[in-house]
């Protein structure tokens, strides 16, 4: 069982982007504070955690294959979704 605040990002991010392009991966399954997005060809994972993270408050580790990872701390929901949308819906 995912924490509350886990939960609420990942039901606001099946809205927000296409179910037929993303898929969620949950290889953290000790972790109730984190989850993972890839794209279908599962060239990308995007890992999002709430650990130790006030309301409203992620992490953000985005890994590209050839590419170096990016990493956000601290990082509000307008953000996270900004960020990870061009990716996603690319």
């Amino acid at each position: 069982m995912k924490t509350s605040q886990t939960e609420k990002i990942f039901d606001y991010l099946m809205v927000e982007f296409r179910i037929d392009k993303t898929q969620i991966v949950n290889f953290w399954d000790a972790d109730d504070c984190a989850f993972g997005i890839t794209n279908v060809d599962k060239t990308i994972l995007i890992y999002i955690s709430t650990f130790n993270k006030e309301v409203d408050e992620y992490y953000l580790e985005i890994e590209c294959q050839n590419q170096e990872n990016q990493i956000l701390e601290n990082i509000n929901l307008e953000c996270l979704v900004n960020t990870i949308k061009p990716i996603l819906c690319a």
